[in-house]
């Protein structure tokens, strides 16, 4: 008598250690019909229940995050409509941040991270002036230091949002250089952080690979070769030495963005 109540319970704990991991696939044997064999029924329903919700949950998780991809997709290619030069620039500097990310090895939170930024790191362009954004030359001093506003007003846009904490200072330091020459504050080194580091080199390598109203798309080499030139000056060599990686295994070819 007592192993037959003894066996019966003991799946019972056991199914319940596999709810805890999260196991809601799981059934417990069901034959018979006395007070064991009920609750083992109940059990079932109940872990039937608990695995509709969860498949519905993680519906509208995906669901909803797929939506609000699509929505910082549409914005940035609104700001890169803005300049006919720069049209598809946000969606080329996130494929190449990516890349470089994977050379890196970041993980697939941290890569999550970078595609946002790569994304939205020019969303700031949407407070400076069109006539700047579209002069079909080099820009004056008192234009240059109006355009250098745009990584501050990306910021500041994007900070409320509780959902882009993590985003935000690659957005707001893009334009920051590893000797501390860049803007807007001049950060310098380790200082920056990585996912600034990593959009800088792929900003980079997309403006010059791409025509624009001051000069005409350079050759993908001879871009590699100028942004290892910069190495440990503009950019953290090691960003560099992963960009180069992804760049000789032919994961950087604008061909194919």
């Amino acid at each position: 008598f007592s192993s037959a109540i003894h066996e019966p319970l003991t799946v019972l704990i056991e199914a319940t250690e596999q709810i805890a991991k999260r196991n809601f696939a799981l059934r417990v044997d069901a034959e018979g019909n006395n007070e064991i064999t009920l609750l083992a029924k109940r059990t079932n329903f109940m872990l039937s229940e608990i695995e509709r919700y969860v498949k519905r949950l993680e519906y509208l998780i995906r669901y909803n995050k797929e939506m609000f991809i699509s929505t910082i997709r549409a914005l940035a290619a609104a700001i890169d409509a803005k300049d006919e030069y720069t049209r598809g620039h946000s969606e080329r500097v996130t494929s190449y941040s990516i890349e470089i990310g994977r050379s890196l090895g970041l993980n697939s939170v941290e890569l999550e991270r970078l595609r946002l930024t790569g994304l939205l790191h020019d969303i700031g362009k949407i407070g400076i002036d069109d006539k700047i954004l579209r002069k079909p030359g080099i820009l004056t001093e008192a234009e240059f230091d109006h355009m250098k506003l745009h990584p501050g007003i990306g910021y500041k846009i994007l900070e409320p949002i509780k959902e882009l904490k993590e985003v935000v200072n690659g957005v707001k330091f893009h334009h920051e250089k590893w000797d501390g020459s860049g803007y807007p504050d001049g950060l310098k080194g380790e200082d920056i952080p990585l996912i600034a580091r990593i959009i800088a080199v792929a900003a980079t390598y997309d403006a010059m690979t791409t025509n624009r109203p001051y000069q005409n798309a350079m050759k993908p080499d001879y871009v590699k070769e100028k942004i290892r030139g910069f190495a440990g000056i503009r950019y953290d060599r090691k960003v560099v030495n992963a960009f180069l990686k992804a760049y000789e295994a032919g994961r950087m070819d604008p061909r194919a963005q």
